[in-house]
């Protein structure tokens, strides 16, 4: 997964790699910005963003996608990028909305979720309010930050 990828039409064409296929949703009218991922072309996947814009989320932005993976059933893959000055706790609602409508879709499903959330761990009153936020989603299993 990349996030900033500050690309437009007239740069996305300049981005590959051999073996791989790049995904990408940029900034339309605005610079920076940008997310997407490099996934193996031998991988079959399913862009499954659509289905979140209803949420009419503001504080980032995100592509999601499904892939087909030997042994498992459906593994969705999400980047986020958040920028800097956005509010942290229209984030944290909106990102716990997004959450809860993709895991009640199919509770089997195994998520990745990775990303630029630009929160500083290193701030009490931050980590309480994600804490706070991530046990009022019901179905989390778990999250790593690294």
């Amino acid at each position: 997964a990349v996030t900033e990828t500050w690309l437009d039409e007239k740069k996305l064409d300049s981005i590959s790699m051999p073996g791989f296929k790049f995904l990408s949703k940029h900034r339309i009218g605005k610079k920076g910005g940008g997310v997407g991922f490099f996934v193996d072309s031998r991988i079959q996947l399913t862009i499954i963003d659509d289905q979140f814009h209803a949420l009419n989320i503001t504080s980032f932005e995100f592509y999601f996608i499904s892939i087909i993976v030997e042994k498992f059933k459906n593994i969705i893959l999400g980047v986020i990028y958040r920028p800097p000055n956005s509010n942290l706790n229209v984030f944290n609602e909106e990102i716990h909305n997004l959450l809860n409508r993709l895991i009640l879709q199919d509770r089997n499903r195994t998520v990745f979720l990775m990303g630029d959330f630009n929160i500083n761990l290193l701030k009490p009153d931050v980590i309480n309010l994600l804490q706070l936020s991530l046990m009022n989603c019901q179905h989390t299993s778990f999250f790593l930050f690294f």
